[in-house]
């Protein structure tokens, strides 16, 4: 992108081919996707939710993207917002949560991507009144916070990997120090996943952990 050319900055009505600029990278807007007609909140099978019932003030959706070291973070999450008396669903059919949280990935370009598309499908629902709240976190926000505020202000904050105790207090939630090591779990019984460190100490110049 030349010095001199502005990064596009996320309009009510979008034109197709805008870009947002996270870091040095541009990634497309969809415009459909802040499109009116339609909440375009995909399930695991690609289908459209569409909103229907009244919002529980207190339920909370939390979606998952990229890796299970993610979906972990998400379990814990989870698990402190139960204990804080929320009712939870992870990545469900439910149409009736007033609050969201989308747990993003920033490692490649398509995760990337992803990770914007999903933020863009519920900052429409917002629009619409069919989300009271919406929250991000994860590497994708630890990342490019200030780009992501400035390009996509319909979020109500932005968190990064290690500010689970803020994200609470945002959702007028305690951190609960006795739980160190519970989490709600997501995966079938006979398996989960256990996070042994965080981060990684290899220098490698592609990656964004």
């Amino acid at each position: 992108m030349p010095a001199s050319e502005k990064p596009a900055q996320l309009q009510t009505k979008p034109v197709p081919g805008d870009r947002i600029v996270l870091g040095h990278h541009a990634l497309l807007l969809d415009a459909q996707r802040l499109a009116p007609e339609a909440h375009r909140a995909r399930d695991e099978r690609g289908s459209l939710l569409m909103r229907t019932k009244t919002l529980k003030k207190n339920k909370v959706q939390v979606i998952t993207l990229g890796c299970s070291k993610n979906l972990y973070d998400s379990e814990v999450l989870m698990g402190q917002l139960r204990a804080n008396k929320f009712e939870v669903e992870h990545e469900t059919d439910c149409d009736d949560a007033a609050i969201v949280v989308i747990n993003t990935c920033g490692f490649i370009d398509n995760a990337k991507q992803e990770s914007i598309d999903t933020i863009l499908d519920y900052a429409a629902a917002k629009k619409e009144g069919k989300v009271d709240k919406l929250f991000v976190t994860g590497c994708l926000s630890e990342r490019y916070k200030d780009d992501l505020e400035r390009d996509i202000p319909e979020v109500d904050a932005y968190f990064g990997t290690r500010d689970l105790p803020r994200l609470l207090k945002a959702l007028n939630a305690d951190y609960k120090h006795e739980l160190v090591g519970e989490r709600m779990l997501t995966t079938p019984r006979h398996y989960a996943y256990f996070k042994i460190s965080e981060g990684c100490d290899r220098p490698c110049s592609f990656c964004a952990i």
